[in-house]
């Protein structure tokens, strides 16, 4: 999940305080830029927590590793849990 946690807290952050976003760094308050982070960062938290009791990985990771290994990563984590229990 700390791939996907990443990237979803880097987009959200550009897009949130750069131009190309709405554009509020240095337009607000540090202390309302500082609640915001910390918002995003509660809000990642607990998706986390849910996704990761259901799913093996974050989304991002599943198609990072299905492109590295050229099939279902979730299968192939399977097999070498498998094969390390032997």
């Amino acid at each position: 999940m700390a791939f996907t946690n990443y990237l979803l807290q880097s987009i959200l952050c550009g897009l949130i305080f750069y131009s190309y976003g709405l554009g509020w760094y240095g337009k607000i308050e540090p202390i309302w830029q500082m609640v915001i982070v910390v918002v995003i960062f509660a809000l990642q938290a607990a998706f986390s927590r849910v996704w990761l009791k259901r799913l093996p990985m974050g989304p991002f990771e599943y198609i990072w590793r299905l492109f590295t290994y050229w099939g279902n990563p979730v299968k192939q984590q399977g097999q070498k849990a498998a094969m390390h229990a032997e």
